[in-house]
Order: C-alpha cells, then structure tokens, then sequence
C-alpha cells in the first residue's frame, strides 16, 4: 500500500510540474515547456478556441496511462509488491527503498 501511496504521490507530482512548466514555459528564455504544446490550439481537441479540463488533463492522463502500464507487467490493472519492486530495482532504487523504515 505505502508503494501505492508513493506511486501516485509521483504521479501528482509529475502532472503538477508539466502544468507548472506549460504556465511558465513561456518565461525561460522563450523556450516553451518541452513537451509540444505551444498554443492553445494544441490542447484543444474539438478546435472551439477553448480548452476545457478534459482536454487538458487527457495528453497527461494518456502518459500517466503508459507509465502505470510498464509497471503493470502482469496486466491485471493492479501494481503488486513484486511488480513495484522490480520497478525500483530496474531503476537502481531497490537498495534505497529496504533501508527505510516501513509503517
């Protein structure tokens, strides 16, 4: 559960810092926000000049979408212990994670 906890934690954190970075892009040195937005014709999906949340939210749900798939490698829309732990050993975190305390 706490892995659970810690995963969409992440993942908060992750559409947060997109919208952060759509908000401000404008502001570092004129580069945009890197990820391929630079209008609101981007995100507006049915072209009516206006972006509603749905359309906002969608391009990042859909990454959320396929970072939850990798970790789901058995398929059955649940992220197990072993599945997160296998997660966090391809990603050099495994040793980290046992040090900490549980609870």
């Amino acid at each position: 559960m706490r892995y659970l906890v810690l995963l969409i934690i992440a993942s908060v954190m992750l559409v947060a810092g997109m919208a952060t970075n759509l908000v401000a892009g404008h502001h570092y040195h004129g580069h945009g926000c890197g990820f391929g937005i630079q209008s609101v014709a981007d995100m507006d999906a049915n072209q009516d000049g206006l972006v509603t949340f749905e359309e906002f939210s969608e391009r990042y749900l859909n990454k959320l979408r396929v970072n939850f798939d990798m970790l789901d490698m058995d398929n059955d829309e649940q992220i197990d212990e072993s599945e997160w732990k296998q997660f966090l050993k391809w990603h050099g975190l495994s040793d980290e994670m046992e040090k900490q305390p549980t609870g």
